[in-house]
């Protein structure tokens, strides 16, 4: 799951933009916290509220597909409330030391490790510089997915023989704890964007890369003309237009190019039944 330090800020640009991107169960379950947190919402308001916001996505929308969906993601915000935190400061010593290490793929690991225990440090004063990030999602953060198996357990057993970091002495905990942590020294990287650890240390190092002009990610840039990283390259959100049912009189959202709609999704359906069974009688009645 991807991690936002301004989860209200992310929560308002989704509903702004009435888009649950590429992970609908992430984006229903921050909507949920701010409704919850912000708007003051109770349970079945904000199910009612979720369930409203899918269908003004434009989404083929039926219950069956999203009642447990909606209700998981209610449920897990309920002792959740929104982050708000504003950086995550790297300090001068941390990234000397970690520039020690003369390896770019160990470089991010060790940063992004570093940068998750100082985030769950402002989360929980009582954290001690731990993270309780899975090993998988440590290394997809750092970007350092083209390894394997024995390759990914190795570069976490150097960084420990080299005094960087500390597993959990409890069998089977993958939680590590960062030692390279020193505040006391002057802060010189800013993170405000989480969800591309490795990427944000490459642009400290002088890789060029840009943030994509539309979720903010960072991407390489390979061209002059390149504004949008992979996900949201070609991809633009279609313009919708508000309807009003013709059999039910409620108000339904549509891409703004559909010029055949003239129902509700639930109306749709009933009609859609309704001639079913009209074919059907049809047939019968002719055989």
């Amino acid at each position: 799951m991807d991690i936002f330090l301004n989860e209200k800020a992310e929560a308002e640009r989704i509903i702004a933009r009435r888009d649950l991107g590429v992970k609908p169960s992430h984006s229903l379950f921050l909507l949920a916290k701010y409704y919850r947190f912000v708007m003051g919402y109770k349970r079945s308001k904000i199910i009612s509220e979720l369930k409203d916001f899918i269908k003004s996505t434009g989404i083929h929308y039926r219950e069956m597909d999203w009642d447990k969906i909606v209700e998981k993601q209610v449920d897990r915000s309920r002792n959740k409330p929104l982050v708000d935190i504003e950086y995550i400061g790297v300090t001068q010593s941390e990234l000397n030391c970690i520039a020690e290490l003369k390896s770019l793929p160990l470089e991010r690991i060790a940063f992004t490790a570093l940068c998750l225990a100082k985030y769950h440090n402002i989360l929980n004063e009582k954290n001690n510089d731990w993270i309780s990030t899975s090993p998988k999602t440590l290394f997809r953060l750092s970007g350092v997915n083209n390894k394997s198996r024995y390759d990914k357990a190795m570069m976490i057993h150097k960084l420990y023989v080299l005094g960087m970091i500390q597993p959990s002495l409890i069998t089977g905990n993958p939680n590590l704890k960062v030692k390279i942590i020193d505040d006391s020294s002057p802060i010189i990287l800013k993170i405000v964007d989480m969800r591309e650890l490795g990427k944000e240390y490459m642009l400290y190092k002088g890789k060029k890369y840009e943030r994509c002009k539309d979720c903010g990610r960072l991407f390489l840039k390979r061209a002059n003309s390149q504004l949008y990283c992979k996900n949201c390259q070609g991809y633009q959100k279609l313009n919708t237009k508000t309807l009003t049912c013709c059999d039910c009189g409620k108000e339904f959202v549509v891409d703004a190019r559909n010029m055949t709609k003239v129902r509700c999704n639930e109306c749709q359906e009933i009609r859609d039944k309704l001639l079913t069974r009209e074919r059907v009688r049809k047939c019968r009645s002719k055989s």
